[in-house]
């Protein structure tokens, strides 16, 4: 069932120069994170996730963490990996 609301509240977005993450269901956040600001980029799975094929993106800033829930363990090393690239394509243009 948590698997269900995350997946129809949860939304993100790769733009050129930002991700975007919006959250929630009654008090929607909305998160953009620049990607020259981003530390480095994770994934989590516990026991749980593991067991129904999910994965969770974690992405550092200085600010803090903000996470990508319960995305397909696939799908979720794409993001990753597109992320990543466009973080270092970010830093190249510093």
């Amino acid at each position: 069932m948590q698997t269900r609301y995350r997946y129809a509240f949860n939304r993100f977005m790769i733009g050129d120069r930002y991700l975007r993450i919006r959250d929630g269901w009654l008090f929607r956040k909305t998160t953009t994170v620049p990607y020259n600001r981003v530390q480095h980029v994770d994934t989590e799975q516990g026991p749980i996730l593991r067991r129904f094929g999910l994965t969770t993106i974690a992405i550092h800033t200085a600010v803090g963490e903000h996470k990508i829930e319960s995305l397909d363990t696939a799908e979720a090393e794409r993001v990753t990996a597109l992320i990543a690239e466009r973080v270092a394509a970010a830093k190249e243009d510093l």
